[in-house]
């Protein structure tokens, strides 16, 4: 497996973790836009997402991909019970 493929791989692994209508926090490389891609073609239909880059926002943007700035999502329940929301999680960002 080349790293090309392994990088379609990790994205394709990482949609297991995505729960339909949550928030996304999206990073940006070549392996996140795979993830995007992905997404957009057979993921599970989410609420939006905050990116780290205008790069990434505009690929999220060119598929229909809701994009949100953080403040929209502050004290929103990001994923899991139990898990941290946002608010918890860009203070710990912003540290």
């Amino acid at each position: 497996m080349d790293a090309e493929q392994l990088k379609k791989a990790v994205a394709r692994a990482a949609l297991a973790w995505v729960q339909p209508g949550k928030v996304l926090g999206v990073g940006t490389g070549s392996t996140v836009n795979y993830f995007i891609d992905l997404l957009a073609e057979s993921g599970p239909k989410v609420a939006g997402a905050v990116s780290s880059s205008e790069q990434t926002a505009s690929r999220l943007q060119g598929h229909g991909i809701a994009q949100l700035s953080l403040d929209e999502v502050i004290g929103r329940d990001l994923g899991p019970p139990g898990r941290t929301t946002a608010r918890t999680r860009s203070t710990r960002v912003l540290r």
